[in-house]
């Protein structure tokens, strides 16, 4: 039986040893955010997600500006939301979502003057 641990101590610890930075598993947190859920995670069969959510009053364009300019890239649309990976490890992501759109959820929904959700998450792969 795999052992599942919070989010918290796989900030500090990884699997194998691996060092992951934190908060928001080494993206800068966005300036004004509040935490909306987390640390959460799902299991599926060939991987286990752990991840956590964000948000903020600013329009989506101004969160992906943000990031697109912090890591150097352009973020990937996908319908109405944006994801940016992390250059050194693919299976660390940032997703950009309108607070009225699909994203992981839980219990805390977004407040009214929220218009963008950032989740951040990572996966690991089982072997």
């Amino acid at each position: 039986m795999r052992r599942v641990l919070p989010l918290l101590f796989l900030a500090t610890v990884a699997s194998a040893g691996e060092r992951l930075p934190r908060p928001w598993l080494g993206f800068p947190a966005y300036p004004g955010a509040k935490q909306l859920c987390g640390p959460e995670h799902v299991m599926g069969n060939s991987m286990e997600i752990h991840w956590e959510s964000h948000t903020t009053g600013d329009a989506i364009a101004k969160v992906v500006a943000f990031y697109e300019k912090d890591r150097g890239a352009k973020a990937k649309k996908d319908g109405v939301s944006f994801e940016i990976r992390d250059k050194a490890n693919d299976d660390l992501v940032l997703s950009i979502h309108p607070a009225d759109d699909k994203y992981p959820t839980c219990s805390k929904k977004p407040g009214a003057g929220d218009k963008t959700v950032i989740v951040v998450s990572i996966a690991f792969r089982k072997k």
